[in-house]
């Protein structure tokens, strides 16, 4: 998966080169706005086709030509293949919509954009059952002959956790925290406590204790056990020995609120390694005064 998207990386930035080097105009900010509010009102267009749209709304912008290529995660087609596939996916859909956080459009020249967004997106299915998911959406259109065209895109999905799943593991979650609550939490008990935790909630992909920063001697001191599964085992490690966990939402957010919270999606570098959400709950000591932080980790896919 990460050499294909380097690979897709690498040959993004050869062809934003290849256009970069081949146009020398310098376009004004106005010429840049006028091309850059032409390719999002195209996208709007293409984004918001109706659920259930088996014509593939949009899908006379795409380029003909056999050597372009549209990839759907790792798998990949061309111009004769992507209809289906299209038709496909789309027709037992009852409701889709996409709410983009962001989005980005980069004028590269004057017959070459780039188009990038990222947000969720929210699926109704026959069953009535509601489908939330991550996506990243990354096009390039090129002006051919006089119109916009789409040459390339690449779209990637990531499933966000059920409305029943994250019920169950905040009802779990909480059920832990009222017995660490008052408890006398050590390094070595809580680890212990975190792994039969997972064993009991095979969903959950990781959960971790942070402690309350303490003040020794002068010196700032925070520890966090963290236990996640990694193919069949469960590992165990500190998150404090790879990032500072007092500046992350799954910490703050609890602390701040004195409630449970759910954090958006991020990439988990210092501990799973995978993408995913977080539930966190506050711990207090018999005194009514923090302990930490215990955390439930559900995997997107």
């Amino acid at each position: 998966m990460k050499s294909i998207f380097k690979l897709t990386i690498f040959l993004l930035v050869i062809m934003v080169l290849s256009w970069s080097c081949k146009k020398n105009n310098i376009l004004t900010n106005e010429e840049k706005a006028l091309i850059a509010d032409t390719i999002n009102s195209l996208m709007n267009v293409i984004i918001n086709a109706p659920a259930g749209d088996t014509a593939g709304t949009g899908f006379s912008y795409f380029d003909r030509d056999k050597e372009s290529i549209y990839f759907f995660g790792i798998s990949h087609y061309n111009y004769d293949y992507l209809l289906p596939f299209i038709r496909s996916r789309n027709e037992h859909l009852v409701k889709k919509e996409s709410l983009l956080s962001t989005v980005k459009t980069v004028v590269l020249s004057s017959d070459a954009v780039l188009w990038i967004a990222y947000g969720k997106s929210s699926t109704v299915l026959p069953d009535s059952s509601i489908k939330m998911q991550l996506i990243t959406k990354t096009w390039i259109w090129k002006l051919l002959e006089g119109k916009w065209t789409v040459i390339h895109f690449h779209e990637s999905e990531m499933t966000l956790p059920g409305k029943e799943t994250r019920a169950s593991v905040e009802k779990s979650l909480t059920l832990f925290a009222n017995e660490l609550n008052g408890m006398n939490i050590t390094l070595e008990n809580i680890s212990n406590n975190l792994e039969k935790f997972l064993e009991n909630n095979p969903s959950v992909v990781g959960s971790a204790f942070a402690f309350r920063p303490a003040n020794e001697s002068g010196k700032i001191k925070k520890a966090s056990p963290y236990v996640y599964r990694n193919e069949g085992r469960l590992i165990k490690i500190d998150i404090s020995e790879s990032y500072d966990y007092t500046k992350s939402d799954w910490y703050n957010d609890p602390v701040t609120k004195k409630h449970m919270i759910w954090t958006e999606p991020y990439f988990d570098d210092g501990g799973g390694g995978v993408w995913m959400i977080t539930c966190s709950v506050p711990v207090y000591s018999s005194a009514n005064e923090l302990t930490g932080v215990v955390t439930a980790d559900l995997e997107l896919k």
